[in-house]
């Protein structure tokens, strides 16, 4: 990521996303996103091994987040 980012409303958010598979010769993820009253779409054509990479990285997150997750005090 280049720069500083001073705020995390700089970032946009993803609305949504989907994959398609062309006969198993390529994968396409499709990212939508908004920020603030803007959006767009992002589309991305995935190698296998891009995808698996994605993959891994994106579960290391997700297990990442769940173990920072604030708890509400008892």
């Amino acid at each position: 990521m280049c720069g500083k980012v001073r705020d995390f409303d700089e970032f946009a958010k993803m609305a949504d996303f989907n994959i398609k598979n062309y006969m198993g010769l390529k994968s396409v993820i499709t990212i939508h996103w908004r920020r603030k009253r803007t959006g767009g779409s992002l589309i991305v054509e995935l190698t296998a091994e891009q995808c698996m990479e994605l993959s891994a990285q994106l579960l290391d997150q997700a297990k990442i987040l769940l173990l920072e997750r604030p708890t509400t005090s008892q």
